[in-house]
C-alpha cells in the first residue's frame, strides 16, 4: 500500500498491508521489488494512473492488472505501449457509475457479505445533518480528513 503520511501508515497496517509505503518519501518501485524478492506485483489498483505508470512499468508483473480508477495528476498520460504490451500487461479503467447491473448485483453482494462477516471497516472521518452539507463539501474539498464525510439525510 502506498500512503502519504504517518498517520495514513497506520492506518494501512491496522487494514492489514503487508508493506506500507510512503510515496513522498520512499522510492516505490525499489521497494515493491525487493520486498517481491524481484518479482514484482500480479495487481496494482491505481488512484493516480498518469502519475504512476513509470512505477507500474517497473513492478507490474507479465500478464499483471493495472486497474485505475483515477488519473488527477495526468489526466492524459502518455503510455508505454511496447513494454505493456510486451508484459502483456492488462489495463482496466473502472467507474462505479458505469458498471453493467449484472456485475453492480454482484458486488453489492460481496460487499454485503464482507460486512456481514466483519471483514471492512470504515473509516468516518466526520459526519454532517444534511442542513451542514455545504460544511461537509467543504472538508472533502480540504482533502485534510483521513476518512469517509457522512452526510446524514
Amino acid at each position: 500500500s502506498t500512503v502519504s503520511s504517518i498517520e495514513k501508515s497506520k492506518i494501512a497496517e491496522d487494514a492489514g498491508a503487508d508493506l506500507v509505503l510512503n510515496y513522498k518519501k520512499d522510492n516505490v518501485a525499489d521497494s515493491v521489488l525487493e520486498f517481491t524478492k524481484g518479482n514484482g506485483v500480479d495487481r496494482v489498483l491505481e488512484v493516480e494512473f498518469g502519475g504512476n505508470i513509470k512505477i507500474n512499468q517497473k513492478i507490474v508483473n507479465t500478464n499483471g492488472t493495472i486497474a485505475a480508477y483515477a488519473s488527477m495528476g495526468n489526466i492524459e498520460p502518455t503510455l508505454p505501449f511496447y513494454d505493456f504490451m510486451f508484459k502483456g500487461i492488462k489495463i482496466n479503467t473502472f467507474l462505479i457509475y458505469s458498471i453493467c447491473n449484472k456485475d453492480r448485483k454482484l458486488l453489492i453482494e460481496g460487499m454485503t457479505k464482507a460486512l456481514n462477516e466483519n471483514a471492512l471497516k470504515h473509516l468516518i472521518a466526520s459526519s454532517y445533518s444534511l442542513s451542514d452539507v455545504a460544511d461537509a463539501h467543504e472538508e472533502v474539498e480540504s482533502n485534510k480528513n483521513v476518512g469517509n464525510v457522512i452526510v446524514s439525510v
